[in-house]
């Protein structure tokens, strides 16, 4: 009859993008239905509160998939903090691939691409007071409604995004 939950994370994780979702007519049928990213289903794929007593879990796209193997690839810097400071940035495809061409940087399939926004730094100069509402305008993010932005990413095919950021992308 208690339940207590508690997030681990707060700034360094994987993460397997199985936590937002929406209502969204993806049958194109009039009929919206819970739908995570790249098109994974609630209630079977991911399963949450809502969608039964027990079970929970991100069982198509859970982060636990990778940690059975492992990963291990070439690293690629894009500096964002260099371009905007700590200023809140939305990050789009055109934003991305101006400061790529001017960083000199080259996105191969299989990469990690990673995104230094100066988060990390700007929370351990808080000195172990994070202000939340400073956080939440600060520093630059992906655009995540940016559709050639998506495209990109899904034709680069890269590995995984990694950021010193808690949120890779803006919400909504």
């Amino acid at each position: 009859d208690d339940a207590v939950m508690l997030f681990t994370q707060y700034s360094t994780q994987w993460d397997g993008l199985g936590h937002v979702g929406q209502m969204f007519d993806i049958q194109g049928n009039g009929m919206p239905e819970k739908v995570y990213y790249n098109g994974f289903r609630g209630g079977s794929d991911i399963v949450g509160p809502d969608d039964a007593p027990e079970g929970w879990g991100a069982n198509a796209i859970g982060i636990e998939n990778m940690a059975t193997a492992g990963v291990q690839g070439r690293g690629v810097m894009v500096d964002f903090e260099r371009v905007y400071g700590r200023e809140r940035a939305l990050i789009g495809y055109d934003q991305l691939m101006r400061i790529m061409d001017e960083q000199k940087i080259e996105v191969l399939a299989g990469d990690f691409l990673c995104l230094y926004t100066g988060f990390a730094d700007l929370i351990l100069e808080m000195n172990k007071k994070p202000d939340g509402e400073v956080l939440a305008r600060s520093c630059a993010v992906l655009n995540g409604r940016d559709k050639r932005l998506l495209q990109w990413i899904t034709d680069s095919n890269i590995v995984a995004i990694c950021a010193d950021n808690f949120a890779v992308e803006a919400y909504p």
